[in-house]
C-alpha cells in the first residue's frame, strides 16, 4: 500500500509540472479506476487529449462509451 501512495505522490508531482502529460494522466486514471472513481478518471484523461497518448485516448473512449450504456 505504501508503494501506491508513493506512486500517487510522484504522479501528482509530474502532473504539477505538466498537467497535460499523457502517460502520467493515463496512470493516474488507472489508479482512480482501481479506487472506483470513474468520473474523476474521465476528467483526468480529458486533460491528456492534447498529448495524443494512445493509451489515454483509448481508455477515455472506452470509459465514455461505458458511461453512455
Amino acid at each position: 500500500m505504501n508503494e501506491t501512495k508513493e506512486a500517487a505522490k510522484l504522479l501528482d508531482a509530474a502532473l504539477e509540472k505538466n498537467p497535460k502529460h499523457g502517460l502520467a494522466n493515463y496512470v493516474k486514471a488507472r489508479m482512480l479506476l482501481a479506487e472506483k472513481q470513474q468520473a474523476e478518471a474521465i476528467r483526468t484523461l480529458e486533460r491528456a487529449i492534447d498529448e495524443k497518448e494512445p493509451k489515454a485516448l483509448r481508455l477515455l473512449g472506452a470509459l465514455q462509451f461505458e458511461a453512455k450504456n
